[in-house]
């Protein structure tokens, strides 16, 4: 699987840059250093996005700290995705931490990247419906909504909160990193029943 990915990724790449030319790769890295600096000057709208970084920096924290818990978080997540696949954990579980270690790697991401979630519990619905008690599985559901929806609400809602409706918390990455948890919680208790 992992040599297919790469196969395909370099395929694509190779074939980006033979229909709009090198240059291309000169703009990508000149995007990603404007992304940067405005990320760590953090005049993105904090409360849309979903990322550890967003959460950390909106409640107060520097930039460059929050930034280095969100690459903490990145790696705590990378790491966990290795220790199960070596583990021998179901491939449809190792698909699930790989899809929601995905949401955790860029300090950039706004609620509308979750509809990778769908899937995702989908294939851990099992896991969820066994080994969780009726309160973890609300408890679930509210960080669920809390990371898919709390960003829209506050674009819903940003003219009558005014600018102050972008300066709230971005509470979205609180729900990303609880739902992770809670349905990491729900596999490893499942893969350990099994």
């Amino acid at each position: 699987m992992v040599a297919i990915a790469t196969l395909t990724l370099l395929v694509l790449l190779l074939l980006a840059t033979l229909l709009y030319g090198s240059d291309i790769w000169s703009a990508f890295r000149n995007s990603l250093s404007t992304s940067g600096t405005i990320l760590e000057a953090g005049e993105y709208k904090l409360a849309r996005m979903i990322t550890p970084f967003a959460l950390f920096a909106s409640v107060g924290l520097a930039p460059s700290l929050a930034i280095l818990l969100h690459g903490g978080c990145a790696l705590l997540s990378l790491l966990t995705l290795v220790w199960v696949a070596l583990k021998g954990w179901q491939l449809r579980h190792i698909i699930v931490l790989a899809i929601l270690t995905g949401t955790t790697l860029s300090p950039y991401a706004y609620d509308y990247d979750l509809c990778v979630l769908a899937p995702a519990l989908a294939l851990a619905y099992q896991a969820i419906k066994t080994e969780l008690t009726v309160i973890l599985r609300a408890v679930l559901a509210a960080s669920l909504l809390l990371a898919t929806g709390y960003g829209l609400t506050t674009a819903l809602f940003a003219g009558a909160l005014g600018d102050a409706g972008f300066g709230l918390p971005a509470l979205a990455g609180l729900g990303l990193i609880l739902t992770i948890g809670i349905t990491f919680h729900a596999i490893r208790r499942f893969e350990a029943n099994a």
